[in-house]
């Protein structure tokens, strides 16, 4: 069993051609880009294949744009594959170097022919590269495939430009113990007039070019067996037909030579009398053994007027080593006799005309030839289809027991391309495979662009193992979201089962993503394991259909091209959920927060078919049943998405403020900014109703009783933020006398004040009880700046707890203070009164803000009625605070009420020290 191997870009293709056992009727195909996918004039390859058949290598041209065209004038490269463990996949490709002499100098031909993993590439150089009057050669390279290391080149022959002459074509052969030979053509400045030379490395350097031929001869071929060179070319006949029109006639001239002696006599086949329409032959040679096989083409048609739009292919045949071949050339596939052709209805669509799609090298059938060990020709060429050009093959079966003919195969052969693209100029190669073949061949694939023609260097191979793709399954309905996530598993076997491992497979969806959040990614590649299978995931946020497809990219263009093994299968995902709200506790009050479930969602805009899945922002919103219009209808929270698997969210909000009566909440997509309670165009669900009431408005104070200047606190609960129009409330607090004096005390509290609008509330406010307060009071809140508020009961919105005030100490152990508003790390003065004989601590304790709780006096004796003693304000407050006695106690500290004895009144430290302006003298 032997294994080829070529690399796709960066990807790793491993093909196996199996023996005996494998061989199968089916073919298979997998074009592989062998030109740098930015090149574009790539032209003119040429392949060849060791005798064991464990490498192939190809050379090509890497011409140049050149005034909106291609010309066949730049670098030589070189490309190989082989069975060899060691290397995985087509090597990276090498550039030939120039030799110092012919620096600026670019090559025109090149060839190739394979000693086991040494390459011998000829080719030809001009320099300077685009001189009429170019200096040329004929170089000969050796190439380590093994290492990938090239020799310098050495000159097989030489030419300079000054005697009106330059080298053309070259080809070269290894005879029976691997000495390169080589064939080249030289014609004047513009090739007319072309000769053909051999020759011969022996061991012993180059020969002196022996001329092969006489004038008007080009493209050669070549090949060896049993100890001699086959060469095969084109005699150009040109002629002006009575209509003036200068016409393509050619004859095929063949000669050998033996590999150490003289050259045979030209053996020649006229273009033939009895065909109406002239054409060049475009000739090749194979041979193997003794068997020696040439190939051409001549014009099918019967018009008389060019260019020639259909071909015959024929071909000579000997069993001789050359030395006779057939009378009358056959044709293949019939066998019918050259000077009969015109009674053939095997032909085969092409052109003569430059300007036919695949220019210059679209002209003709391009044939190529190998033979098999067997001695049995296979055969590949071009010819016109549809729009472009096909490679399409044939092969003998058997050779015929009488005659000089054969019995060739029908049915289904290997053909590369379907018409759509132009694919030309093959180099075949064969590489046993069981009892069959496998043909192995580069071509060029043109097109044209901007009005010139660009070409490509690709490789393909057919055998007798087709790779088959297969997907898990072939249509699948899912149903969301449950199952968003699909996986679909490719299988890359031959048609037995045997898997093909390390295949890079491209696998696309018209729908969906191959990235989790399901969107974005609609195309992956993946490599096949040792079972022959990848698995991904495809995963949709939409409903659809979608059209996968798997195929082998093998020309590395992530497009499933004619010829590229593939699969295809359609995944469908429904929805039949639908969606809804769903709110756990019920009755609920304003302010409290509730759990809302949002179910069935879906998580993109299924009603929209040119959505790609990306997710939608949904918007909750309070709305009215049965209640007052104020407050209005409000958002609950910012704009949200579901969870993509599975299409809910759990969300806890907040109830509105001021909400009474029934109600409940809706689901709505984007609405502009406008309130969307009822609008069903963008209504997505609605929830069961809910009964809601609000507590009435309400302030909070700190207990009393307090002294006049103490600190004090109040929150305003419940007070509404706006009025109807929903501008916001002014609302006044004020100090109100309940049980006073004669001259009872009324005081605004600060500036008019408003609320939270989410929460209707002011939380601690601290302020200063007014002085010189003695009886019960208490704080309202007024929406109106009244003259008299406190007895003002319209304007009243809230009252609060009573507040008992005295200016006398209460009875009682308690701390008073010197300074209730100092600065940090300032000492004040902190008197302990009405405390029993004793020793105590004193506490820095915290009522609101940063927290700073530490002794800050330790052991003061008590043993008066009142003992003052300094306190240090801790530089880290920043709050509302108080000091607190304790008895001296381990367990001592802020809140302990077992060691608790008296405190102060609020402390109100600044939170920034300003220091004092100094006015500077004048100088």
């Amino acid at each position: 069993m032997r294994k080829w191997r070529w690399q796709l870009g960066i990807a790793l293709l491993l093909i196996a051609l199996y023996g005996v056992t494998h061989v199968f009727a089916v073919w298979w195909h997998v074009p592989v880009l062998l030109s740098a996918p930015t090149a574009v004039c790539d032209l003119e390859p040429r392949s060849a294949i060791s005798t064991d058949g464990g490498w192939l290598a190809s050379v090509w041209i890497q011409g140049r744009k050149i005034n909106d065209g291609c010309v066949s004038r730049g670098t030589a490269m070189l490309r190989w594959v082989t069975t060899d463990a060691a290397q995985t996949g087509w090597s990276n490709p090498i550039a030939l170097p120039l030799p110092t002499e012919y620096a600026t100098g670019c090559f025109v031909h090149t060839d190739v022919a394979l000693d086991d993993s040494t390459a011998h590439v000829a080719a030809t150089v001009w320099s300077p590269c685009d001189d009429m009057s170019a200096n040329s050669a004929i170089l000969h390279y050796t190439c380590n495939l093994s290492t990938g290391a090239c020799s310098p080149a050495t000159i097989a022959s030489a030419q300079l430009g000054a005697e009106g002459m330059r080298f053309s074509d070259t080809r070269i052969v290894l005879d029976s113990q691997n000495r390169p030979h080589i064939v080249y053509g030289r014609g004047d400045h513009t090739l007319a007039q072309g000769e053909l030379f051999y020759t011969r490395n022996l061991g012993s350097g180059w020969t002196v070019p022996e001329q092969l031929s006489s004038e008007n001869a080009y493209r050669p071929s070549l090949a060896t067996s049993n100890g001699r060179i086959h060469v095969v070319w084109q005699y150009h006949r040109d002629y002006v037909d009575t209509l003036g029109r200068l016409r393509q006639r050619g004859d095929v001239h063949y000669r050998y030579c033996a590999e150490e002696g003289a050259c045979n006599p030209v053996i020649s086949y006229l273009y033939p009398t009895t065909l109406v329409e002239p054409t060049y032959p475009i000739p090749d040679v194979a041979a193997r053994g003794d068997r020696v096989i040439l190939t051409w083409n001549v014009c099918a048609d019967v018009d008389n007027n060019p260019p020639c739009e259909s071909f015959y292919l024929i071909y000579a045949r000997s069993d001789t080593n050359g030395s006779e071949f057939s009378a009358q050339p056959l044709e293949v596939g019939s066998d019918i006799e050259l000077h009969s052709i015109n009674i053939s209805t095997r032909y085969y669509a092409g052109s003569d005309d430059p300007e036919n799609p695949g220019g210059e090298y679209g002209m003709h059938l391009n044939p190529s030839v190998a033979v098999d060990p067997a001695g049995l020709p296979y055969l590949v060429w071009q010819m016109q289809q549809g729009t472009g050009c096909v490679l399409t093959t044939t092969h003998a079966i058997t050779a015929e027991e009488v005659g000089l003919g054969f019995i060739w195969a029908v049915g289904s052969l290997p053909q590369f391309g379907d018409g759509s693209d132009i694919r030309v100029y093959p180099s075949l190669s064969l590489a046993t495979a069981g009892d069959t073949q496998a043909l192995h061949l580069t071509y060029m694939h043109t097109w044209q662009e901007d009005q010139w023609n660009r070409s490509q260097v690709f490789y393909d191979v057919a055998g007798p193992a087709r790779p088959i793709v297969q997907l898990n399954y072939t249509e699948r309905t899912s149903t969301l979201p449950l199952e968003r996530a699909q996986v679909i598993t490719a299988h890359v076997a031959q048609q037995d089962g045997t898997p093909f491992s390390n295949v890079p497979v491209m696998i696309e969806t018209t729908l969906g993503s191959f990235d989790p959040n399901g969107y974005g990614v609609s195309q992956l590649q993946t490599t096949t394991d040792a079972q022959g299978t990848t698995t991904v995931t495809l995963y949709s946020n939409l409903v659809g259909t979608a059209q996968v497809s798997a195929w082998i990219d093998s020309v590395v263009n992530t497009t499933w091209d004619v010829g590229e093994p593939g699969a295809a299968l359609t995944q469908t995902w429904v929805f039949s959920g639908t969606p809804s709200l769903s709110v756990l506790s019920e009755p609920v009050e304003a302010g409290q927060s509730i759990t809302v479930t949002v179910r069935d969602h879906p998580y993109a805009d299924l009603s929209d078919p040119y959505s790609n899945g990306e997710p939608l922002n949904y918007f909750m919103w309070w709305c009215a049943t049965d209640a007052p219009e104020y407050p209005p209808a409000q958002q609950l929270g910012d704009a949200f998405q579901v969870n993509i698997n599975t299409w809910e969210r759990i969300k806890m909000v907040r109830v509105p403020m001021g909400m009474t009566g029934v109600y409940h909440i809706e689901t709505h997509l984007d609405t502009g900014g406008n309130v969307p309670c009822g609008n069903t165009d963008s209504l997505v669900a609605a929830s069961a109703t809910l009964t809601a009431t609000a507590a009435p408005p309400s302030l909070t104070v700190s207990p009393g009783p307090v002294m006049g200047g103490d600190w004090m606190t109040t929150t305003v609960l419940n007070h509404p933020y706006s009025d109807i129009g929903g501008e916001p409330l002014d609302y006044y607090l004020w100090w109100c006398p309940v049980v006073a004096p004669t001259a009872p005390l009324t005081q605004q509290i600060g500036e008019p004040f408003q609320v939270d609008s989410d929460t209707w509330s002011r939380p601690n406010w601290t302020f200063q009880a007014p002085f010189s307060i003695n009886g019960t009071y208490r704080l309202e809140t007024h929406n109106a700046n009244v003259e008299t508020p406190c007895s003002h009961a319209d304007s009243r919105v809230a009252v609060s707890a009573s507040i008992e005030a005295t200016s006398d100490y209460p009875p009682g152990p308690l701390i008073t203070l010197n300074d209730d508003q100092p600065y940090p790390d300032m000492v004040i003065v902190a008197t302990l009164r009405q405390h029993a004989n004793g020793v105590y601590d004193v506490w820095w304790c915290t009522d609101y803000g940063s927290v700073v709780e530490q002794r800050v006096v330790s052991a003061v004796t008590v043993n008066t009625d009142t003992v003052p003693t300094s306190v240090r304000v801790p530089l880290q407050v920043s709050g509302l605070y108080h000091v607190e006695s304790h008895t001296t106690d381990p367990g001592a500290g802020c809140g302990n009420v077992t060691t608790y004895v008296g405190s102060s009144a609020l402390i109100r430290p600044y939170h920034q020290i300003y220091l004092p302006l100094v006015m500077r003298a004048r100088r």
